[in-house]
């Protein structure tokens, strides 16, 4: 018998080579979607309303302003609202997914002009130099709406301005209560802030809620950035020499490298770029206030002790972790 060594086709012939896969076409550019156009059109129509605002305010009466920004923002809620709630996730998931374009861009359109709507209507019913109570009130009201749609409507960006709003609540009731020439309660308010947004960010963040998280600890490191710019850091502060320099007292540099640090390592291990740009830019305050120290003799012991020890100290739990991850 006559052994073949090829290959047995059945059917005759061999298959055909499969056909070459056609080149792929050139990709066009995206043009922007309905709801994208519709979005920008919306942050312009918004900015014209603000701008108004802002350059008839000597000219036209109180109530003029004041209804013609209300109006617009009862409208941009009622369109931003319309359709209801997200449908309930299942007991045990997240949804991770935000509003859409379009409802996002109503709903902070329509908290940007609520905080229009609340400054008119705290000029027209205060009348004398101290409307801290006034402020904190129309706060208190901006941060329940702004919380309420953040949660409602799981948008992240909500979430940030109802954390900023807060900021300001707790600065107005200080000011309220208090003396606002004096600078320490400032002080333990910015501090109370500050931690409690970190502690509040890392706790949801441990609990699943990564958006919200982030906000919070986002709004953070903008209050450690407001601060420093509060002392005029960015511009240097002239001392009796003539020189510049940015030195403060050490309770404020401890808010400002503390807050600083703990954005800073929050946007690190949980990979989060707006906590670590934020962190970053007030560790720069910080190391420039620092720096503004004029000590007749330049020692290591105080924040570049401090700061060394804090890097050796990370250095440490990133070779340990190392060496967990690889076993």
């Amino acid at each position: 018998m006559e052994r073949s060594t090829g290959p047995e086709w059945q059917g005759g012939e061999p298959p055909a080579a499969p056909a070459p896969a056609p080149a792929p076409a050139a990709r066009r550019p995206r043009l922007p979607a309905s709801a994208e156009l519709f979005a920008g059109a919306l942050a312009a129509a918004v900015a014209a309303l603000v701008l108004i605002e802002i350059r008839f305010d000597d000219d036209w009466a109180d109530g003029v302003l004041l209804a013609a920004v209300a109006v617009p923002c009862v409208a941009v809620f009622a369109l931003g609202l319309r359709g209801g709630r997200p449908a309930a996730e299942p007991a045990g998931q997240r949804s991770a997914a935000e509003p859409a374009g379009q409802r996002s861009a109503l709903l902070i359109a329509g908290l940007v002009l609520l905080v229009v709507v609340l400054v008119r209507v705290v000029e027209m019913i205060v009348d004398d130099d101290s409307p801290e109570t006034a402020v904190a009130i129309a706060a208190g009201v901006f941060v329940i709406v702004a919380a309420a749609i953040a949660l409602a409507y799981r948008s992240a960006a909500c979430a940030l301005l109802a954390a900023v709003g807060a900021g300001v609540l707790t600065l107005a009731a200080v000011a309220a209560v208090g003396d606002p020439d004096d600078e320490r309660p400032f002080l333990w308010a910015f501090l109370a802030y500050t931690a409690v947004m970190l502690g509040g960010g890392l706790l949801l963040r441990l609990l699943g809620e990564r958006r919200h998280s982030t906000q919070l600890v986002n709004a953070a490191s903008i209050a450690v950035v407001l601060f420093g710019w509060w002392f005029g850091l960015f511009f240097g502060v002239e001392d009796d020499s003539g020189s510049y320099g940015g030195g403060l007292e050490r309770e404020w540099e401890g808010l400002l490298v503390g807050g600083s640090l703990a954005a800073l390592l929050f946007g690190i291990l949980f990979r989060e770029r707006g906590p670590a740009w934020g962190g970053g830019l007030g560790l720069v305050l910080a190391i420039y206030s620092v720096s503004g120290e004029s000590d007749e003799t330049p020692t290591l012991v105080g924040w570049p002790l401090f700061l060394i020890a804090a890097a050796v100290g990370l250095a440490v739990a990133a070779a340990l972790r190392a060496r967990t991850d690889h076993r």
